[in-house]
């Protein structure tokens, strides 16, 4: 199991009030029918359909987990669906999180998309969002708090992301075991791995990050860095691998995070040449006792 539901919302299409808009030369309609199903018909290639809550917004809770969930089928040879999402407020962020589109098969499908709540974020603007033309039936959206695995590396939606700097060359694998191996072939400049998508922090809040890793080579090093886009915090915290080859360690960070500091960018940094088993990336936040 990736993640486990802790609250759960019924059927949103029937709870909120529903718009449509036509954007960027789209041309499509909406019938919102007795059963409570929504029928979304585009007629052109061009721009993207909105069917969005703007105005009745759903609550959220700063810090916590949600995903997103819509039940539909359609028909149209390049139809594709996808959420986008924005949180009306005194500082709204930008870009807007957009999910994978998911293209339309004829068949009964599901579109699921995680976020998380920042600070200062209360309220949720739901666009689910249609490009390409055809129909499609919308017969539900809902939304589920949840409480990610701890592991980052167990969650489906985590992607990583290889790094070669000042001439390293390295090269990043998934093993049949779950756990992704780094190698670095030469001894100039070194690799860096890190998530395609920053964490949401927020500032005075207390964390610890943890990697679990096993270098595989005497040769070469390793260490976990972290750094903070946005933030002014320098030099970037860091800390080595000190175990022998063939030894699997935990190297953690705990950090209270700066008023300028709201994402957090861990690293797996490896200076060659060398390989290393990467198990697990955690980040925790810490209650004052």
């Amino acid at each position: 199991m990736q993640f486990i539901f802790v609250v759960a919302q019924e059927n949103l299409l029937s709870l909120k009030q529903w718009k449509f808009l036509q954007v960027n030369g789209a041309v499509g309609s909406m019938n919102a029918k007795a059963d409570g199903l929504v029928e979304i018909r585009k007629e052109n290639d061009e721009g993207v359909l909105f069917f969005h809550c703007g105005g009745n917004e759903v609550e959220i809770i700063p810090g916590k987990s949600y995903e997103l969930t819509a039940q539909f089928q359609g028909s149209g040879e390049n139809l594709q669906a996808y959420f986008m999402l924005s949180f009306p407020g005194p500082q709204p962020r930008t870009p807007f999180p957009v999910s994978e589109s998911q293209k339309i098969t004829g068949e009964a499908q599901t579109l699921k998309y995680q976020f998380a709540a920042l600070e200062g974020e209360t309220c949720l603007r739901i666009h689910f969002c249609i490009k390409g033309r055809g129909e499609l039936l919308l017969s539900g959206l809902s939304m589920q708090e949840y409480l990610p695995a701890a592991n980052l590396l167990e969650r489906p939606e985590t992607r990583l992301v290889l790094r070669q700097n000042l001439g390293g060359v390295g090269a990043l694998r998934k093993s049949d075991s779950g756990d992704y191996e780094v190698s670095m072939s030469n001894d100039s400049g070194y690799v860096a791995v890190v998530l395609d998508k920053d964490l949401a922090i927020m500032p005075g809040r207390h964390y610890r990050v943890r990697m679990s890793l096993t270098r595989l080579t005497e040769s070469g090093s390793a260490k976990l860095m972290l750094s903070m886009p946005g933030g002014k915090r320098t030099p970037f915290p860091s800390v080595q691998a000190r175990k022998q080859s063939g030894q699997q360690e935990t190297l953690e960070y705990i950090f209270t995070a700066e008023k300028d500091e709201k994402l957090l960018r861990p690293h797996l940094v490896v200076y060659g040449p060398a390989r290393v088993l990467l198990h697990a990336l955690e980040l925790q936040e810490l209650t004052e006792s």
